[in-house]
């Protein structure tokens, strides 16, 4: 099944005890991998290449223990192995990611992100379903160490300041022997970015196309890492003549009342709009305009961030869209009509009800005869002359 091998090194540290001065360097084929110092037991590190070096450099003070390591090479399977040899050196603006299947044992990778002038804000997204995989993001003393065990998808948010030391990123994993491999596949995503990068064209509309049968995506600036502030962002999602634009929301979480997105229907963006949203929402079920073109703004203020959004559109034919409209139009017809008849017949029966009746409060009045021949009246009749 896993016919691609690669020959790699894997080296174990089982002690190291060293002054912070002394260090072990180690690197394949000329290319540094890692530099160990310190305090370490039972660390492992996979280097692929064909001559694997190790230099160990120490000054004239303090002495320490030393080293006690094992290097075995092995033939491993190639997607279990780092994509690059050594430290990749990354850009100051960017993001590295990684699948690593449940079948590798053990996984070493490195990524260092150089020192930049300005603030960098970071995102983390990994996920991971064993104690055996981690994710260490290291700027100078600030170390920020991510596992889980969930398997479900984890973020994480922060602020490198400007003009500190490089930044590394390393991906372990190293499973003891034994150790059983059903479903241990991980994942991750770093991004990073400076303040500059992250913007929109406040002066032109960014103009997006709809397509049918295919999602295409749209995200807020800077998505994952969280927006800037102070935008205004225009979109205008296009689908084909007899179409119209179709909203998959599948993120959004933004600064509650200050930061929000506006949907217009058409390209007018001053007019009444469709809707609004802001702050951390869901949405279960899909969102349709009648036109071709449908319009989007995003404001933010110059305070809070959040994550943003992530959009996902398309495009689908008008009569889609108008045969469930029309269904649901009759079938609003019918409830109106059948609550009008139920509210007919309610008044009816209230006027019914309050309606005087027969015997309803009878009034009772004596028998009153005139007669010119009575001139006798009897005591406690009510016959009156």
């Amino acid at each position: 099944m896993h016919d691609d091998k690669a020959l790699t090194f894997v080296v174990t540290v089982h002690f190291l005890n060293t002054d912070k001065h002394d260090y072990v360097d180690f690197s394949t084929d000329g290319l540094f991998t890692e530099r160990l110092n310190g305090t370490h037991e039972d660390v492992k590190i996979v280097m692929s290449g064909d001559v694997m070096e190790i230099e160990f450099v120490t000054d004239r003070t303090v002495s320490r223990h030393g080293y006690n390591m094992s290097v075995i090479s092995v033939q491993m399977p190639t997607e279990c192995i780092c994509p690059h040899k050594g430290v990749k050196i990354m850009r100051t603006s960017g993001s590295l990611q990684m699948d690593v299947p449940g079948h590798c044992t053990v996984v070493y990778c490195k990524w260092e992100i150089p020192q930049f002038y300005d603030q960098l804000q970071f995102t983390a997204m990994f996920n991971f379903s064993s104690e055996f995989d981690s994710l260490t993001v290291t700027t100078g003393s600030d170390v920020r160490r991510f596992t889980t065990i969930t398997g479900k998808e984890l973020k994480r948010h922060w602020k490198r300041n400007e003009r500190t030391e490089p930044t590394t990123v390393l991906y372990q994993r190293a499973f003891p022997a034994n150790y059983s491999l059903d479903s241990q596949v991980a994942s991750f995503l770093v991004k990073w970015m400076g303040s500059e990068d992250c913007f929109c064209d406040e002066l032109s509309p960014q103009i997006l196309e709809a397509v049918v049968g295919d999602w295409r995506e749209l995200t807020s600036p800077a998505y994952p890492l969280p927006y800037c502030g102070d935008l205004e962002c225009v979109y205008r999602i296009v689908a084909p003549t007899g179409h119209h634009v179709v909203l998959n929301i599948t993120d959004f979480y933004t600064e509650p009342y200050n930061d929000v997105l506006a949907l217009f229907d058409g390209i007018n963006t001053t007019g009444r709009h469709m809707d609004v949203f802001y702050g951390k929402k869901r949405f279960p079920y899909l969102i349709h305009n009648e036109n071709e073109t449908l319009s989007l703004v995003f404001k933010t203020d110059h305070d809070v961030s959040y994550d943003g959004f992530r959009i996902l559109f398309s495009a689908a034919p008008n009569e889609d869209f108008i045969a469930p409209l029309k269904s649901q139009l009759h079938t609003s017809v019918i409830i109106i009509f059948i609550l009008s008849i139920m509210l007919i017949a309610a008044i009816a029966v209230a006027v019914y009800r309050r309606a005087p009746r027969l015997f309803d409060n009878p009034v009772y009045a004596g028998s009153v005869s005139y007669s010119d021949d009575t001139v006798e009246t009897n005591p406690g009749s009510d016959v009156f002359r």
